[in-house]
Formats: C-alpha cells, structure tokens, sequence
C-alpha cells in the first residue's frame, strides 16, 4: 500500500513540476503582404492600409505603408477580407474578396491613381492564392470542402485526400470509426513522423470532431525550419465565435441495408468465416453555436458530437461456440472556444475540447471473442489552451502559447466465459482451426480498475521582425507519465 501511495504521489508531483517550455510553432493562421505603387511603379510610403473582415474581433485594422511601399498583417485567421487604400490626393481602392488561408502569405498590391476630389474604386482581387514567399508543399480543405466532400471524417480519410502521399490505411463509409489516431500515409516514402495539431496543440492521441474546424492544411514537403516533424503535418483551425450569432445542426445515419456485400462463394470455400460484416447502425449528430458576449471585444463558441458505430465482425463472437456479438464503438467531444480582444494590438484565446472513447469489446476479433476483450473508455483532453497575440506595428508580431493535453484510459477486464469457464482465444467456422485454453493464472489479480494516463505540457512564443531579418525563440520540452496497477514508468523527451 504504501509503494502504491508513494508511486501515485510521484507521478503527481511529476506531473506538477513539468517543465513549461517552448515548441515548434504551427501555422493556423495567414497573413496578407503587398505595397502600394503609382501608375509609372514608383512605390508610395505612407498609404494607409485598412482590412476589415467579419473574421475580425476588435473591428477593422490599419497600417500604414513604409519606405518601400510595403505593407504586412499577420496572424490572421482564414476567411475572406476587404483591403482598402487610402492617401490623400489619391483614389481610395477598396479590393473585396481577398481569401486568406492557413500557413499562406497572400499577396495583394494595388496601383493608386491621383484625383482631385474624394473618390472611391471598388474591385474584385484577382490575385492567385499563390504564397509568393514560401515553397511549402501542401493543400487547404476550406470549410465548404469539410462540410461538402464525401469523406469519413476520420485522419484515415483525410489520409486518403493527401496529394503526394500514398495512404496505408482506409476509411470506406466510416469502417475505420474510431479504430485510428494517427496519418495513415507514406510522405515521398518515408513512413511515420506524421503530427497533428489543434490551434497549434501538437496532439496525435485524440479523435477529432471535423465539425469544430474551420480549415485544414496539410504540408507534406518543403516545409519551414519551424516545423516539428519531417512527414506529414496536419494543422486544424478550430472555429470561432463572431459579431453575429451563428449556428448548426447535422446528423448522419446509415445501417447494413445500405451496405455491400463483397463476400463471394470462393471466398467461402476457401475457409472465410460467413458471419456479416454488416452494420447494426451508424449515426453521427453534431451541433455548433458561436456569437458575441460583448460585440468587437468578447466571443464564444462551442460545439458537441456524438457518434455511434455498430457493426458485426465476422467470427466475432461472445465466446467461443457462442453467438455473433456486435462491435461497438461510441465517441463523444464537447469543444469551447473563447476569444477576447484585449486592446487593438492584443488577443488572447483560450479552446478546450475532451473528446471520449467508449469501446467495450477492445481488439475483438475473429480470433479474440468477446470474453477475452476488455472495457476500454479513454479521456482525450485537449487543453485548456491559452494563444496571446500581439502585433505591435507591420514588422513585429508576438505569439506566446500554453497549451496542455492529456489521455486518460481506463480499462477493465469483463467476466469470464458462461458458468464460470476460463478464457478461451479461438476462431470458429474455420475448418482445421480448434480454441484453445488460455491459462488462467495471468488473469488472475487483474486490476480491473486499471488507468494509463500521459500528460504534455508546452510553452513558447515566437517574436519575429520582418526587418531586416526573421528572428525566431523556440524550444522544446515534453515530460510524460504513465502508471498501470501499482508500477510506474516516465520518460522525457
């Protein structure tokens, strides 16, 4: 009892003297660049940039163009936004439509022309969603794309719609509902090192809710210095609140009379169990709302899913000789999001999200039957996160951020077989395969109560100033525990 108090004492404190310390920073958000010319190319300093957006808290924000023409907002979040002009003794040009996406610096230049009187021009940008100042090889899934292709909603999916990546794993009519964590895809070759991030969290233990996101980028090659990882990175945007209220309701279902069959007669012949494949049922609701608490000053947004698959596993049964037993899985996220706009040049956003997982029968199979599985329901903690965001002036931008993440698993063993029997690992309707015993001994003692936690704390912040050179502080630091029954391990990294 007390090697068991001392352990649990340990991982606390452990878990309490974590080490906050800085980490690779994640692109979620864009920015727009350009300068200001005349009609001969001359460049005008000191034009007045204004960029206004409903993407915007705190209303509309101004620079002024520099020496070179130039001009440059940063940390902007992806949406559409209306760039304006203005100098005195020129046309004030308003250019609307000016998309902004993740981890891209778009370009925007405009040509003022002179006038004697208050005049206003009007234009669409045409300018390409091209980033002109980095090579970085990846693609964008808008929030129409999310919401409008037909996919999974699952990392296997997502896998699947990478260019330039081979997946390794599918996702067809949500088969792989909550059964993967993780990319499955190789990058150029080269397997593994795949991360994931949420409003900048880098956290690969979690399922996510597809709904809460209002863009993905994926970066496959050519990535910055400041990228964590050499494979695939997936940077999800987490929706936010507005001046106007928004919301959504959804809902998906399905069940094994939508379902194909694809197991043929020499398929059977050959030894391939006959039990269905087919769903019991599917159904995915999902629902979000965001809107002011103080208009230009105080958002919220929240959202919760709940997702339920169910679904025969042929030879998966409750044990050995006993009837077919359904396969389940139920996965649950609430998510909230809170932006406060401090003053003009200050932001800070807090987002917490606790996915669940409940999978009674873990690693059932044709050869594990439903008495041989255990209980598992997992906690995937997102947060809570904190980004603080300052922007000084045109050439200077702070961001500083806490973020923390858990997963917190419990498991438990079910009863043993019918009247009390032993265990069993067997397969049944296979010819020339028998279920053998499984020796009782390892079971017994078994802490059915057993909990597995991992824990990851992170601060950093950049600062870097466009002029004359980028200047970027980071470092990096993760200390994890995990404790099972009375042991206990730790690592660092």
């Amino acid at each position: 009892m007390g090697r068991m108090i001392r352990a649990t004492l340990f991982v606390c404190v452990a878990v309490l003297l974590c080490t906050l310390s800085g980490f690779a920073q994640t692109t979620t958000t864009g920015a727009i660049v350009g300068r200001a010319i005349d009609s001969t190319g001359a460049v005008i300093p000191g034009v007045e940039v204004t960029i206004t957006s409903p993407q915007l808290i705190g209303g509309a924000h101004s620079v002024v163009t520099d020496e070179l023409g130039v001009y440059r907002f940063e940390l902007l979040r992806a949406g559409t936004y209306r760039v304006s002009f203005a100098l005195p003794g020129f046309k004030t040009i308003n250019v609307d439509d000016v998309g902004v996406v993740v981890n891209i610096t778009k370009t925007q230049d405009a040509t003022m022309e002179v006038s004697a009187s208050a005049e206003e021009v009007t234009v669409s940008s045409q300018s390409p969603a091209i980033d002109l100042e980095a090579a970085t090889i990846g693609v964008n899934f808008s929030q129409k794309m999310i919401d409008d292709l037909p996919w999974s909603r699952s990392l296997t999916a997502i896998s699947g719609m990478i260019p330039n990546a081979l997946s390794t794993s599918y996702d067809v009519g949500n088969s792989s509902f909550g059964t993967s964590s993780s990319i499955s895809a190789r990058n150029g070759g080269l397997t593994g090192s795949n991360m994931v991030s949420m409003d900048g969290l880098y956290w690969c233990q979690t399922y996510e809710d597809y709904g809460t996101y209002e863009e993905m980028n994926v970066s496959t090659n050519a990535k910055g210095a400041e990228q964590l990882n050499a494979g695939i990175t997936l940077a999800l945007t987490v929706k936010s609140g507005s001046n106007a209220f928004h919301g959504n309701v959804s809902t998906g279902y399905q069940n094994g009379s939508m379902q194909s069959d694809n197991v043929t007669p020499e398929l059977i012949a050959k030894g391939f169990s006959t039990g269905s494949s087919k769903y019991t049922h599917f159904t995915d609701y999902y629902g979000d709302i965001g809107g002011p608490i103080l208009k230009d000053k105080l958002w919220f947004y929240g959202a919760y899913r709940n997702g339920y698959q169910g679904t025969f596993i042929p030879g998966f049964v409750t044990y050995v000789g006993g009837t077919p037993q359904v396969f389940y899985t139920n996965l649950v996220s609430p998510t909230v999001k809170l932006s406060y706009q401090l003053s003009q040049k200050q932001k800070l956003e807090v987002y917490w999200a606790v996915p669940d997982k409940e999978q009674p029968y873990r690693n059932g199979s044709a050869l594990i039957p439903q008495d041989a599985t255990y209980h598992q329901l997992a906690y995937y903690g997102q947060g809570p996160n904190f980004i603080y965001t300052m922007i000084p002036d045109s050439k200077t931008s702070i961001s500083a951020k806490l973020t923390h993440a858990g997963l917190w698993q419990d498991y438990a063993a079910h009863p043993l077989g019918p009247n009390g029997t032993k265990l069993v690992l067997g397969v049944t309707g296979v010819p020339g395969l028998t279920s053998q015993p499984l020796p009782a001994a390892p079971f017994e003692g078994m802490d059915t109560g057993s909990h597995t936690m991992s824990v990851l704390n992170n601060v950093g912040f950049t600062y870097p100033i466009r002029q004359p050179v980028p200047l970027t502080v980071r470092t990096r630091r993760t200390t994890q525990g995990r404790f099972a029954g009375s042991g206990i391990s730790t690592s660092a990294g």
